[in-house]
């Protein structure tokens, strides 16, 4: 029997509940390299949460995660617009989500 996305939600919701830390902190780690959306989520998540307590090192990091979110974007696109990239540009953007 298929689950439904919303019981599969459900059940990880529920599996989370009793993972050890050490493997949670994989397991974001991976999701948010996998994907900028993700990242992107994370860093929302952890500024509301106050993790970012002060101005200035609020500043730096969200100036450090739009330089590396444009960078991205301008890479995507290039990728999206010729169906792919060269090599080097291929290298640049693994190098960048590795931040």
């Amino acid at each position: 029997m298929k689950r439904t996305s919303n019981e599969l939600k459900q059940e990880v919701a529920h599996q989370l509940q009793s993972v050890n830390q050490s493997d949670l902190l994989e397991l974001v780690t991976q999701l948010i390299s996998n994907s900028i959306e993700n990242t992107e989520e994370a860093f929302i998540f952890l500024e509301q949460k106050g993790y970012f307590n002060s101005k200035k090192s609020n500043s730096t990091y969200e100036k450090r995660y739009r330089q590396i979110l444009s960078e991205l974007i301008e890479l995507i696109d290039d990728f999206n617009t010729y169906g792919g990239g060269v090599k080097r540009k291929k290298t640049k953007c693994t190098a960048v989500l590795k931040c």
